[in-house]
């Protein structure tokens, strides 16, 4: 009996994570694949994307709020001398010469600047090359 109500609650609470990973993918353009993927995957496997997902989700509010920090002019865009002084406050070392370069190269839009979501593809990238 008291196993019957472990499952019933385990069973409740897969199914809960189930409907908050359907609701993330709601309107994505894959959303039936993922829709079936997630119905596939047991209580273990749901709640590891969760606690990933959230780890995701920390982890670009503390890159947010680093964005926020470096933006001292609070245009929303990180111009060289930005960029240069957030990477000497992460205690990064580069030239201006290379620091021209990963700006030409995360600047997608040609503005000189960088955008939040470029600066969030610059901090989840290798910068070699």
């Amino acid at each position: 009996n008291n196993s019957e109500k472990q499952k019933t609650e385990s069973d409740s609470s897969t199914s809960n994570l189930r409907e908050s990973i359907k609701k993330s993918v709601k309107g994505h353009e894959d959303e039936n694949k993922y829709t079936c993927i997630v119905n596939q995957l047991d209580h273990d496997d749901l709640d590891t994307i969760i606690t990933f997902r959230k780890a995701l989700i920390s982890e670009r509010i503390l890159v947010s709020r680093a964005f926020r920090n470096f933006d001292k002019d609070g245009s929303g865009e990180l111009n060289f001398q930005e960029l240069k002084a957030a990477f000497i406050q992460m205690k990064v070392r580069v030239s201006d010469e290379h620091l021209k370069h990963i700006l030409k190269r995360f600047d997608s839009d040609g503005s000189g600047k960088l955008a939040f979501h470029q600066f969030l593809k610059l901090m989840s990238s290798n910068l070699e090359g």
